[in-house]
């Protein structure tokens, strides 16, 4: 997938049909592609933190969604978490099928919002600074790498990695 995601980048980048060959290099073999699997600390330091923290910050501000939609919807007792699990299905839906689904309805826009919120807390104790001390070391070693192909390339050289967030976000924050 990552040639196929190259390939279509360099084919559109260099239009004239010149553009370099490309070489693939294995994940295993590349210790900056997949950094968290070369990091053991990452486990130990971060852990559950990330959606404990996404939790914590649900408990607080859907509290009052869960009681609306419980006298709504006729549903004794909902909780948070069901708040939780109603906007992942709408999300999920509406991202992968293109197609709002019914629960979006029942979710306010401030609501939606902070459905949003939620997940950029997690993610920022994930990846960036809510675990600053191990995302700044994995953005590091990226960034040295960087500047490290810079510096030596003895002539124009093209560097294409393919990652997800767990790769991007510590280098970007």
């Amino acid at each position: 997938r990552s040639i196929s995601s190259g390939e279509s980048f360099t084919k559109g980048f260099w239009q004239d049909g010149n553009a370099p060959p490309l070489v693939s290099i294995p994940a295993k073999e590349d210790k900056t592609i997949d950094t968290l699997a070369n990091c053991p600390k990452y486990d130990q330091q971060v852990g559950s933190k990330p959606k404990e923290e996404m939790l914590r910050y649900y408990a607080k501000a859907f509290q009052g969604t869960a009681q609306r939609l419980s006298n709504e919807l006729g549903v004794p007792e909902m909780t948070t978490d069901d708040v939780y699990k109603l906007w992942y299905t709408c999300a999920y839906r509406t991202s992968i099928y293109k197609q709002v689904h019914p629960f979006c309805d029942y979710l306010t826009r401030q609501e939606l919002l902070n459905a949003e919120y939620a997940l950029d807390i997690k993610y920022s104790f994930k990846y960036a600074y809510g675990s600053e001390e191990i995302a700044t070391g994995i953005a590091c070693r990226e960034f040295q790498e960087m500047v490290g192909t810079l510096r030596n390339a003895s002539q124009i050289q093209f560097v294409l990695k393919n990652g997800h967030s767990k790769t991007v976000l510590p280098l970007l924050t």
